[in-house]
């Protein structure tokens, strides 16, 4: 339930079913199912059209994509499920979540969804005992969200008269209470499939110690699913680059096509910049990085910018010159994407030598070449304006 600029949110969904149409019996089961689902729809506002839904195979470890027409308002889909799983209703392909799509978690049972036309996200399925207890999550945290939303029409209307410091005064503590409202429900819900999907949407706020912790618990059946595989593979990524490691040596050309080895840096304290030319919160983040370097540069600190600009090295460069970041050394990350899409190892891919899997985040290193911190972009400045002010003032 975290509202976060930088990462798909999850949207709210409420109870709106119309029971009259269909009736569940109680005593329906998975096994009756034989581990199939039917899901049977209504969308108010459409007669006619299409309809694309997707879920997570466990047993393929893939995301299965289906369509269905729209008649007279009504669809379903049938497959095989041999275990709760997220699934997403969309009336486009691909693409993020948006007024027409929402997510729900589907059950090898029979299910009932009503939706409306640019509404789905004021949806709800029976059928699904998981959807009940991310529905009851969601519902808390939609109060919440609705303070966050009023706050910042308040602050943007003539009667507040406010600053963005004020503002994010109001806004943390509301941040805050959407994350505690999550970490309360992986406690209470430690074996939950919402509790495995909810830990990939707060990885960006969990230390690596804590994503640890409830992935220990979700227990062997679901750390072998398809999303608990994933969040072992995020965890033992992160562990990589980690505070407390020995940063990994690296070499590339830098945006001038020279040679730059990291080894070279021994014996300075190295900021190395995790970024990109179309991450906003990257670039909103530069004229920071600009004022440090500017009041450390004489005292040892250098930055290396590691750019996920492989596909377009030109933005790349205009960014770099936009900003105003030349000032230090630059370089591309090496992502081979065939490679990546196979699972194989990329030797060069700087970004997987320190277990970077989102941007911005910055790293730390310290003469000897320790990682000594590990800082997540704008929320961090602070932390990592401490950390340099304790080594060089």
């Amino acid at each position: 339930m975290i509202t976060n600029t930088k990462a798909c949110n999850l949207f709210p969904l409420f109870i709106g079913l119309l029971l009259s149409l269909f009736f569940i019996p109680v005593s329906l089961s998975a096994q009756q199912l034989n581990n199939r689902f039917k899901l049977i729809g209504t969308i108010e506002g459409m007669d006619s059209g299409k309809i694309f839904f997707g879920y997570f195979d466990n047993n393929s470890d893939k995301v299965v994509n289906d369509s269905s027409s729209v008649l007279k308002g009504k669809f379903n889909f049938e497959g095989s499920l041999t275990d709760p799983m997220v699934s997403f209703i969309k009336l486009y392909r691909g693409g993020t979540l948006g007024p027409n799509s929402t997510e729900f978690f589907l059950e090898p049972s029979r299910m009932v969804i009503t939706l409306k036309l640019n509404d789905f996200k004021n949806s709800s399925a029976i059928g699904s005992l998981t959807e009940i207890d991310f529905e009851n999550l969601r519902n808390t945290g939609n109060k919440i969200i609705e303070r966050y939303k009023t706050t910042l029409d308040e602050f943007a209307g003539e009667n507040f008269k406010g600053n963005k410091d004020s503002l994010n005064n109001l806004l943390m503590p509301l941040r805050d209470s959407l994350k505690q409202l999550d970490y309360a429900f992986f406690l209470q819900h430690p074996t939950s499939i919402v509790t495995a999907y909810l830990l990939q949407r707060n990885i960006r706020n969990l230390s690596i110690d804590s994503l640890a912790f409830y992935y220990s618990r979700l227990g062997y059946k679901l750390q072998q699913n398809i999303i608990g595989k994933r969040i072992f593979e995020i965890i033992s990524q992160q562990k990589i680059g980690s505070t407390g490691s020995l940063a990994k040596l690296f070499f590339a050309k830098d945006v001038n096509g020279n040679p730059l080895m990291s080894r070279l840096f021994k014996g300075r304290y190295v900021l190395l910049d995790f970024w990109a030319s179309w991450c906003v919160p990257c670039r909103n983040n530069n004229p920071h990085l600009i004022s440090i370097y500017n009041k450390y540069k004489e005292k040892g600190l250098a930055i290396i910018g590691v750019a996920d600009n492989d596909s377009d090295t030109m933005a790349w460069k205009k960014a770099i010159e936009k900003d105003g970041i030349g000032i230090w050394s630059h370089v591309l990350r090496g992502l081979n994407k065939e490679a990546k899409l196979k699972g194989e190892r990329n030797d060069r891919d700087i970004s997987e030598k320190f277990g970077v899997s989102e941007i911005p985040t910055m790293i730390l290193i310290d003469k000897n070449g320790m990682i000594i911190g590990k800082y997540k972009g704008t929320e961090d400045n602070l932390v990592l304006d401490k950390k340099l002010s304790e080594i060089f003032d």
